[in-house]
Order: C-alpha cells, then sequence, then structure tokens
C-alpha cells in the first residue's frame, strides 16, 4: 500500500525514495507477486500520511439492486487498481465500453464486459510482474440475472485476492510535488 506524501525539492531525499521503491520492486520480483505494491486509498494528514487497502467492500449479490450496487463498487475499485502506477509496471486503463447498470439487460451486458476487462487485465505482464493465472473469473458469461449475482460474487473475491497479490512488508511511497 503506497503511502502518498509531499517530498518538496530535496534532491537527496528524492533519490533515497527513488531507491528504496526500487527496493520494494525487488522484494516483489524475488518473492513472484504479481504486483509490487498493494493498491491503496490515501488516508491521513497531510504531515502523517497512511493509506488504507484499496478493496471492493460491498455485501454479496442477492436481487438485481445489490448486484448493481457490487458491481458499481467493482467498477469503483477496478478503475483506481488498474491505474495504480506504483503496484504496476505501468498505469493500465479500465473501460468497459458500456453504460452502468440500472436494469436486469444493462447488468447482463456490463457483467459479460467487466469479465473480459478483468480477465484481460491479469493476463497483461506489461502491467504485471508474472500473469496472475490464480484470480481470472471462471463463472460462466452471463445471460440473465442470477448467473451476473454468480459472476458478480466471484468478481468481488478474485479482484481483492488480486490486489493483496503484493508484498506484505516496506511498501511503495508516492511524492505528490511531482
Amino acid at each position: 500500500m503506497a503511502v502518498q506524501c509531499v517530498i518538496g525539492g530535496d534532491v537527496l531525499i528524492k533519490l533515497l525514495l527513488r531507491e528504496h521503491n526500487n527496493a520494494v520492486q525487488a522484494i516483489a520480483e524475488l518473492e513472484s507477486r504479481v504486483h509490487a505494491d498493494r493498491s491503496s486509498e490515501s488516508a491521513g494528514a497531510r504531515d502523517l500520511p497512511s493509506s488504507t487497502a484499496l478493496e471492493v467492500t460491498a455485501p454479496n449479490a442477492t436481487n438485481l439492486a445489490t448486484a448493481i450496487t457490487l458491481a458499481l463498487d467493482l467498477k469503483r475499485v477496478a478503475f483506481a487498481h488498474f491505474r495504480d502506477d506504483l503496484a504496476h509496471k505501468e498505469a493500465g486503463e479500465f473501460d468497459l465500453g458500456v453504460v452502468d447498470p440500472t436494469n436486469e439487460a444493462s447488468l447482463v451486458a456490463w457483467c459479460t464486459a467487466y469479465k473480459v476487462e478483468h480477465n484481460g487485465h491479469l493476463e497483461d505482464t506489461d502491467k504485471h510482474l508474472i500473469a496472475d493465472v490464480t484470480n481470472a473469473i471462471a463463472a460462466s458469461t452471463p445471460t440473465d440475472l442470477a448467473e451476473c449475482i454468480t459472476l458478480l460474487n466471484e468478481a468481488k473475491t478474485d479482484l481483492n485476492a488480486h490486489i493483496l497479490d503484493a508484498p506484505t512488508g516496506p511498501q511503495k511511497i508516492r511524492d505528490l510535488t511531482e
């Protein structure tokens, strides 16, 4: 989980920061991790920064309303994670090419697009240190609400596990002055 802070213009501190982040990256490679760092959300005050793990927190889907809520939470987390350039070799994009779900038909389209985007992200070794072969969505491509619920609940588990595939030791630090 990257800690975000303001480093300022001190060249020595910026050099130390870069070397620290390089060391964290090397640990991830030695441990054969998918990510160099865990995606996180900033927390804490400017002078005492911290971070919390990025995760899908919506309850599991049980009906259309909870399925839409879970889909939107998956979107929020995937959007932030895919673009995380500290966890990945380079930032990626999250674009499903479909509108947010509002009914069963749009939920089926959304889930179908999400599965393709999620599994494609896991396989992308231009972004990851190694491909994530463990957390792909295995649920069938949905054709109705029941299949969407199955896919969304699995997607929540898979995305959270994918994000956590990173070293548990030192975390990278993002300089917010750049």
